[in-house]
């Protein structure tokens, strides 16, 4: 009955196109897989690259100063701060109060604190009296005062020596 059984079953008919679609369903997909994977690692590779590149075209950190560049630095600051100080109002205003009785020897300032000593003769303590008020009566300063206040003898004549400080607004 096997014999007889081949020639009563029908035979396919496009039996060998299946096989055939099979196979190059297989082969297009091996091929798709391949071409993936060396796409990937093509991939991989740039990225490797361009990482390198971009490595190699940031710019290197800026070297640390040494203490010789950061007191040069400092001194610069400071020497753009003394620039930066406004001294006009303060000799403006020392011009406005000084007179003929008064003599200023000594111009001591000190930025930081805004303070400002000032040294020098009087010929009397009336003259003196009144530079003190002059000095308080300007806007520039504010919390005029005496600290020190001797007689001089210079030559035959007597002066009144003084230190005033006061406050720079």
């Amino acid at each position: 009955m096997d014999d007889l059984s081949r020639y009563l079953k029908p035979s396919p008919r496009h039996g060998w196109a299946w096989w055939l679609f099979a196979c190059l369903l297989l082969a297009g997909s091996a091929w798709g897989a391949l071409e993936a994977v060396r796409l990937h690692e093509l991939s991989v590779a740039e990225t490797a690259r361009l990482d390198a590149l971009e490595r190699a075209n940031r710019a290197p950190p800026p070297p640390k100063p040494t203490r010789a560049q950061l007191e040069t630095a400092r001194q610069w600051a400071v020497l753009r701060q003394e620039r930066g100080f406004s001294w006009y109002p303060i000799f403006a205003a020392l011009e406005r109060a000084t007179t003929s009785d008064i003599a200023l020897l000594e111009f001591v300032p000190d930025k930081s604190a805004r303070t400002l000593a000032l040294r020098g003769s009087a010929r009397t303590l009336e003259a003196l009296t009144g530079y003190l008020d002059a000095l308080a009566g300007e806007s520039a300063f504010h919390e005029v005062y005496l600290t020190n206040q001797k007689n001089i003898r210079q030559g035959d004549l007597t002066v009144i020596g003084f230190e005033i400080r006061m406050q720079i607004r």
